[in-house]
């Protein structure tokens, strides 16, 4: 898959390597993994206004896409109560709170189920692992995005704990974390 401005073109290979269908889909493709573009990560509160921006130029978490979408959806932070987001039944609301959450990679190769290789806007390969149990996330109109994974963190540059995707007996396990599409 590569990025064409507002568009991704998708290639699509046999088992075997070989050239089957070449596709351009409108949006972007990005990565729950890795660096987010720029300097600047935004918190939102829970009606979705801008609460605070924070310069992250230096070496910081929020540099990391995982963390922050950890920090949104699976994580519960002990903030002071006046900074705490609302929360129902222990889950926070549908908000993203830290943006953003996602890399945008020039390219990424899935080679399969289990990996894949993502190439930032240098065209500097990374590597990553893909147990995310066939997940995607759907941060805003437009972008769909894979999930990095690691097998010893809650969430840094390689992704978030495989275990949020493959274990129901996890506390952090997914489906009972994030908001679900609604069909229709």
């Amino acid at each position: 898959m590569d990025t064409l401005g507002e568009s991704t073109v998708v290639a699509l290979k046999s088992p075997k390597g070989i050239p089957a269908r070449l596709e351009t889909l409108p949006g972007h493709v990005c990565v729950v993994g890795g660096l987010i573009e720029g300097n600047v990560v935004e918190r939102y509160d829970e009606l979705g206004r801008l609460r605070d921006r924070f310069d992250v130029s230096g070496d910081t978490k929020l540099k990391f896409a995982a963390h922050n979408f950890y920090q949104n959806w699976i994580a519960k932070e002990s903030l002071p109560g006046n900074e705490q987001l609302t929360l129902r039944r222990g889950v926070p609301l549908a908000v993203r709170a830290w943006r953003p959450d996602y890399s945008l990679p020039l390219r990424i190769v899935i080679s399969d189920s289990a990996k894949m290789s993502v190439f930032d806007s240098s065209d500097k390969e990374k590597n990553y692992k893909k147990d995310d149990g066939g997940f995607l996330y759907i941060p805003e109109a437009g972008k769909v995005c894979f999930f990095g994974t690691n097998r010893i963190r809650n969430a840094d540059i390689d992704g978030i704990d495989n275990d949020v995707f493959t274990n129901e007996d996890d506390d952090r396990y997914i489906i009972n974390k994030i908001p679900a599409c609604s069909a229709g």
